[in-house]
């Protein structure tokens, strides 16, 4: 038994030294585990924070999206605006090359129908300076009628006044 103890308590001894040994490797592979399990964790949050920085750049980009479809909308809206003014425009230019059409057939037609009253006009003048020298004639013939009128009765109280003094005369020669 002697023999016995010494060799169990080598063997107790050794297994205490593989215990220990497990012991140290298991403590090893506790704290690798360990740090493993830290890494993992920080890997973790690093990833919940990436995670949350691309959820707060998704969101702030479909924010934007938003934001463009918004100003897309309001672009199209606009466009079509622009593009009922450019319609009104051509409309309204095409009534103003009608209408300055139709202003310069007015200006032609007001043009003749000047012409047509100038010409009336000095038609008219040339008929009214004919009546004035008709006139002007008439009221030479009836100046010089009135001369002849006036002479004629002239000679006619000359004739009366010789015709008197002539029977005057021969009265006085009848007495005398």
């Amino acid at each position: 038994m002697e023999e016995k103890v010494p060799t169990e308590l080598k063997n107790s001894e050794l297994k205490q030294e593989i215990a220990r040994k497990t012991m140290n490797e298991l403590q090893e592979k506790a704290s690798s585990v360990l740090l493993l399990c830290l890494q993992w964790k920080e890997l973790e949050d690093h990833f919940d924070s990436i995670r949350g920085s691309i959820q707060a750049e998704k969101e702030e980009v479909e924010r934007k999206e938003k934001v463009v479809r918004e100003r897309e909308r309001g672009v199209g809206v606009k466009e079509k605006r622009v593009e009922e003014l450019v319609n009104e425009v051509k409309l309204k230019d095409q009534d103003f090359k009608e209408w300055r059409r139709e202003l310069e057939l007015k200006e032609i037609n007001f043009g003749q129908k000047v012409r047509e009253r100038y010409d009336e006009i000095e038609l008219k003048e040339k008929k009214v300076e004919e009546e004035f020298r008709e006139v002007a004639l008439r009221k030479e013939r009836v100046e010089k009628r009135f001369k002849e009128v006036e002479e004629e009765r002239r000679v006619g109280e000359l004739f009366k006044e010789g015709k008197v003094k002539d029977d005057e005369f021969w009265e006085w020669r009848k007495r005398g």
